[in-house]
């Protein structure tokens, strides 16, 4: 249980709260509760992006459509309601927290790596994508722990991997600020570019 909670990665006083750790169940529940605030501010970061984008090629159609990402929230909100015991929620209530902050990462981190493929493929469906592609790697773990169907070795390397890969919220951070950075630096080129050209257009034909 201590090297699937990383402690240099997570909270100290988060995982004050029990010794032993979550069972299988508990950690799986807690991280489904973990879902509204993380969507929320992915959302957010998408919208910021997308905003960006739609700036730099307006011809691409670029859009957060707010009725999928509520679809997808629906998804969560039925499979929990249909997989997780009642008294499972009381005892996953004290690590939502640790879930937010460790499957959270990592959910923000496989979302914006999703988003950017997708945004290179299929730019139309990138803010669709990326939230249904980080829900199945993330979730989809987490719906079979609580209905018991992973051993506790195969929770542990579940937990390990959610814990690795959002590395505490420095994946997706460095991720995000890789995305804008890069939508910033196209954009201050080709307005780089068009200023350059502005001149010559405004000189018109020599006499």
């Amino acid at each position: 249980m201590d090297r699937r909670r990383l402690l240099w990665l997570a909270l100290p006083f988060l995982l004050a709260a029990e010794e032993c750790g979550p069972t299988p169940q508990e950690a799986g529940t807690a991280a489904l509760l973990s879902i509204l605030p993380v969507l929320l501010a992915e959302a957010l970061a998408l919208w910021g992006l997308t905003a960006l984008w739609k700036r730099l090629r307006p011809d691409l159609g670029l859009r957060v459509p707010w009725l999928a990402w509520g679809a997808i929230l629906g998804a969560h909100v039925l499979a929990f309601l249909f997989t997780v015991p009642a008294g499972a929620v009381e005892g996953a209530w004290t690590y939502a927290g640790l879930a937010l902050y460790i499957v959270g990462s990592t959910h923000a981190a496989l979302l914006l790596v999703a988003w950017r493929i997708a945004l290179a493929l299929r730019p139309g469906r990138a803010a669709v994508t990326g939230p249904v592609v980080a829900s199945v790697l993330v979730h989809g773990p987490a719906l079979v722990m609580v209905m018991g169907a992973l051993t506790p070795s195969a929770s542990d390397v579940v937990i390990d991997y959610w814990s690795y890969v959002g590395a505490g919220g420095w994946t997706p951070a460095v991720l995000l600020a890789l995305a804008a950075g890069e939508v910033g630096v196209r954009l201050w080129r080709t307005r780089r570019v068009r200023d350059a050209a502005a001149p010559t257009a405004s000189a018109g034909p020599p006499t």
